[in-house]
């Protein structure tokens, strides 16, 4: 299954992934999926020269016990979190 990631910190030869356990294809993304936290090698990171920070958004695939492989980083849904944040921020701020 192919799912996003959030990449929560590294550790030596390891990352710690937040991932959510349904598939990106899937249109029913809501506030509450089901997330678990796997701890990976690097050696599942693609090959080429792009970094990888805490916080980026990656697309994995997995068999719901194990990451196999992260695909890519997505910026664009990564810009989609935050700005959904932001506006659950000024939204909790006018309330107060």
């Amino acid at each position: 299954m192919k799912s996003y990631a959030s990449i929560c910190s590294f550790d030596g030869n390891f990352a710690r992934l937040e991932v959510e356990m349904y598939s990106i294809f899937d249109e029913k993304m809501g506030n509450e999926c089901e997330t678990r936290i796997f701890d990976v090698s690097l050696d599942v990171f693609p090959a080429d020269d792009e970094e990888f920070y805490e916080g980026d958004i990656v697309v994995v695939e997995h068999d719901m016990e194990y990451v196999t492989k992260i695909l890519y980083k997505d910026e664009v849904e990564k810009i989609k979190r935050t700005e959904r944040i932001s506006s659950l921020k000024k939204l909790l701020e006018a309330k107060m």
